[in-house]
């Protein structure tokens, strides 16, 4: 049986419409800076030459094929700490989370130590020009940025993990900084700022140092969120 929508019979609760407005500011606003992000660095790049844009996006993508795993299991984790947080079941919480994280952050691990071992092989695969001059310096840059990028990937999962926390247990204020930070507050400098003091070598830093960032600020806000959980607010 069909059901017939009706915009008339439609109506805006405040109360939902607050909740779903802080359930989804920080995905909202992690897509936003990425879009953002991708555009500095764009601005920033090119002037190096045709050959460091391709090379700092295949480094790029490479990167994200294993933030983009790290990502889903995280919004896995995010039912899971909902639903215990609405019941009140705050050790659940807790446990799920640093059960998250651990097994996050072995995946990071594990993912750092592939790009570190065979850096050539992974670039390799987005190679469709052959051994051509520029390539072959697109290449070169590809594979430094994806090994600088990588030494950070150990860190990715506590704090892309907190944020998704956050997020479930109404602490949307916090979960919106730490969305922010990665691709963000803590990239859009770095971006805009190293090429002035290390050229090209800037750039591909760019994200190691905003995620290390990212990281040192994440940990201080974590640990006051899992205070609150251990005194019950």
């Amino acid at each position: 049986k069909s059901v017939r929508l009706k915009i008339k019979r439609i109506s805006f609760e405040k109360l939902y419409i607050a909740e779903i407005t802080k359930g989804g500011m920080p995905s909202l606003i992690r897509q936003g800076m990425m879009a953002i992000a991708s555009a500095c660095l764009s601005l920033m790049v090119k002037g190096y030459g045709d050959f460091a844009v391709a090379g700092v996006s295949i480094a790029s993508k490479i990167s994200w094929i294993f933030f983009s795993i790290l990502i889903g299991f995280c919004q896995g984790f995010q039912p899971v700490c909902g639903f215990n947080y609405g019941a009140g079941r705050i050790d659940r919480v807790k446990k799920a989370f640093w059960f998250s994280t651990a097994v996050v952050t072995a995946y990071m691990i594990i993912a750092c130590a592939v790009c570190l071992i065979f850096p050539s092989s992974l670039v390799e695969l987005f190679n469709t020009a052959g051994n051509t001059v520029g390539m072959e310096k697109a290449v070169a840059v590809a594979k430094n940025t994806l090994i600088y990028q990588a030494l950070a990937f150990p860190l990715g999962g506590l704090y892309t993990m907190s944020s998704m926390m956050m997020q479930n247990i109404r602490r949307p204020i916090r979960a919106s900084i730490l969305a922010m930070m990665r691709q963000g507050i803590a990239y859009i400098p770095c971006v805009l700022l190293l090429p002035s003091f290390c050229g090209l070598t800037g750039v591909m830093l760019s994200q190691t140092v905003a995620d290390i960032v990212s990281f040192v600020v994440c940990l201080p806000i974590l640990i006051s969120v899992l205070k609150e959980l251990s005194v019950g607010k």
